[in-house]
């Protein structure tokens, strides 16, 4: 877990590994729905408000290829984009959705509801694991955790930056850019000959 520090505001920054960010999503197992809001943020990168307002309709496959698809209608700035959409979770999302009809929300709540999840899911693993850094843990480090995630399994940051609706590099950079863990830096040692 990697923790930062905002320049103007409390809190922490927090990028979490692949294998905390399955932790945390799995306070939520026996609960299909709770699981599925905090996994198209964390493994789809929606901010909050994207993924209370994803639709049954917004889960496809793709036109030339057998890859999920979840379509954010209207991201931030009004925009829209399309990410990847890991098969399980869209097997999820199907399982839930089966008697919905098209046009509706996929998790029926609102914002709120969602915020209260994370903190809860993350309170409860800092319960179990003795560790306090997880209080740190806000949905938004959700998408900071699967942008970070991405880049370290060397996704282009342009092909990440148009599934994150990010289009200043910049802002980019500062917000999700973490320090690199400790096996994609001794990966990148080894393509060096002489360390």
């Amino acid at each position: 877990m990697q923790l930062e520090t905002y320049d103007d505001m409390d809190g922490r920054r927090v990028r979490l590994t692949a294998d905390e960010r399955d932790r945390l999503l799995g306070e939520y197992d026996n609960d299909t729905r709770r699981q599925i809001g905090l996994a198209l943020m964390a493994r789809c990168g929606a901010r909050c408000q994207e993924a209370v307002d994803v639709r049954k309709r917004d889960i496809r496959r793709g036109d030339s290829t057998s890859m999920e698809f979840l379509r954010i209608e209207e991201g931030k700035g009004g925009k829209e984009r399309t990410t990847p959409l890991p098969g399980d979770l869209a097997g999820m999302i199907r399982a839930h959705t089966n008697d919905h009809a098209p046009d509706d929300f996929v998790l029926n709540i609102g914002t709120r509801t969602l915020r209260r999840w994370v903190v809860r899911a993350a309170e409860q693993r800092a319960a179990k694991e003795n560790d306090q850094r997880w209080q740190y843990v806000r949905p938004h480090d959700l998408r900071r955790t699967w942008g970070h995630l991405m880049l370290e399994e060397e996704v282009l940051p342009s092909v990440l930056m148009q599934w994150g609706g990010w289009e200043d590099y910049d802002t980019f950079k500062k917000h999700y850019l973490g320090k690199h863990s400790e096996k994609v830096m001794a990966e990148q040692a080894a393509k060096v000959g002489w360390i």
